[in-house]
C-alpha cells in the first residue's frame, strides 16, 4: 500500500470549498435564489479555488507576485460576474441599488481602504512567501490543510481570497462612484 506523504501540494480544505461553493452556486442558479450570504461566499471562493488549481498547473513559484496580482483580479472579476448572473437569472434584472449620499461618501472611503489592504497583503505576502517547508508547529496545522508551502498554491489561495473579496469591493466602488445610477 502507497501511503501519500504529507503535506499535500493542495491540502484538504480549499478542496472541500472549492466543491461545496460550485455545489451551492449550482444549486442556487437551479432554483433562481436571489445571491445570499452563502451564495455570495460560493461566488468569491470558486474563482478562487479553480484559478490557483490552474496556476499550480501552469505556472512556477518564479511567477508567484505576477500570478498573485492577476489570479486575485480575475477572481474579483469572476465573482462580481458570478453575483450578477445570478441575480439577474433570479429576477431577471441586475439590481445595484442606489446608495443614499451619507452611505456614498462611505463607501467611497472603503473603496480607497480596499485597494491599501490588498496592495499592502500582496506586498507582505510577496516579501514573506518563503517556498520552504514549515519548521513551526502552527505552520505544519496550516500546511496541512491549506497545501503544502514549497508550491505556490497555499500562498496564491489564501491571499487570493483576501485579494478577490477587497479588489472586488474596490471594483464596486469605482462602478458606484463613476456610473451613478440615476432613479
Amino acid at each position: 500500500m502507497i501511503v501519500l506523504e504529507l503535506p499535500w501540494i493542495i491540502g484538504p480544505v480549499p478542496i472541500l470549498v472549492t466543491l461545496w461553493s460550485f455545489y451551492d452556486y449550482a444549486t442556487a442558479l437551479r432554483y433562481r435564489e436571489v445571491a445570499g450570504g452563502t451564495h455570495i461566499a460560493a461566488a468569491y471562493l470558486l474563482p478562487v479555488g479553480t484559478i490557483s488549481v490552474i496556476a499550480q498547473l501552469l505556472f512556477s513559484a518564479n511567477s508567484f507576485s505576477f500570478v498573485l496580482v492577476s489570479s486575485q483580479l480575475l477572481s474579483a472579476v469572476l465573482a462580481i460576474y458570478l453575483l450578477l448572473f445570478l441575480n439577474y437569472i433570479s429576477t431577471g434584472s441586475i439590481f445595484l441599488k442606489k446608495l443614499s449620499d451619507a452611505r456614498e461618501n462611505k463607501f467611497g472611503q472603503f473603496t480607497i481602504i480596499s485597494l491599501i489592504i490588498v496592495i499592502f497583503t500582496d506586498v507582505i505576502g510577496i516579501k514573506s512567501h518563503p517556498l520552504s517547508a514549515c519548521t513551526i508547529g502552527k505552520c505544519y496545522i496550516i500546511e496541512y490543510a491549506f497545501g503544502s508551502n514549497t508550491e505556490i498554491f497555499s500562498g496564491l489561495y489564501l491571499l487570493g481570497v483576501l485579494g478577490a473579496f477587497f479588489l472586488s469591493t474596490f471594483i464596486g466602488g469605482v462602478y458606484f462612484l463613476f456610473f451613478k445610477r440615476r432613479d
